[in-house]
């Protein structure tokens, strides 16, 4: 029984840090990425469909907005939900926090709403998007003005529902190649469902492990 807990906890420990292996290099590759749309190119990749946004609507400065950030963000979280990095160093903790909110409620979330209305696709991809954005604004100004009134367990909880939002980008990718590229699953539907996939089953997971978590403190009580 020693041994199989032994092996359970050291699964757990490299499966995370495998994690932040993927969530950072994803972050690289991101930022790499972006770097095609300097300058704007519309003749492939996602730009493909979307020169007459660039000449005739804000959609250009929230893009922008939001390509030239998004690995800072995903690279933020990384060290702020580290309990050993928060515990020995929290002035840096609480800095690079401030950051993480500041980029999102004032850039990446309000562009993400913005992309989002203007996806590529049917409605439900574009409501995927938005709703997740609403969200993700919702719960990164909800962690901080909990960590203003002190209430340090609901920040950590709304800020890791935050995160699980921002994680949108990673899964994303993520589940869309293995969908298409690994096994060859291809339709109308896919992305439809592969936006959803990428941020609500996670979110679910998340709530539902919060709401155990609550009736076992209850009943030890």
């Amino acid at each position: 029984m020693l041994i199989m807990k032994q092996a359970k906890a050291l699964f757990i420990y490299y499966l995370k840090y495998f994690f932040w292996f993927v969530v950072i290099l994803n972050a690289v590759l991101i930022f790499y990425k972006s770097l095609e749309y300097y300058p704007a190119s519309f003749s492939k990749g996602f730009l493909s469909d979307k020169e007459h946004l660039f000449s005739a609507t804000v959609y250009p400065y929230f893009f922008y907005g939001h390509i030239s950030i998004s690995s800072i963000i995903l690279l933020l979280g990384v060290s702020q939900f580290s309990t050993k990095f928060r515990l020995k160093y929290i002035n840096t903790h609480k800095l690079l926090g401030k950051w993480y909110v500041f980029l999102v409620l004032f850039i990446s979330a309000p562009s993400a709403f913005i992309m989002g209305v203007y996806a590529t696709g049917s409605i439900l991809i574009q409501g995927g998007f938005v709703l997740a954005s609403v969200l993700w604004w919702w719960y990164t100004y909800k962690a901080y003005t909990e960590i203003r009134n002190n209430n340090i367990d609901a920040h950590k909880q709304f800020m890791q529902r935050s995160y699980i939002i921002a994680l949108l980008a990673v899964f994303l990718r993520i589940y869309y190649y293995l969908l298409v590229s690994v096994f060859q699953i291809e339709s109308p539907y896919t992305y439809t469902i592969v936006v959803y996939a990428s941020w609500l089953p996670n979110l679910l997971f998340f709530e539902v492990y919060l709401w155990l978590a609550k009736r076992r403190r209850i009943a030890s009580n």
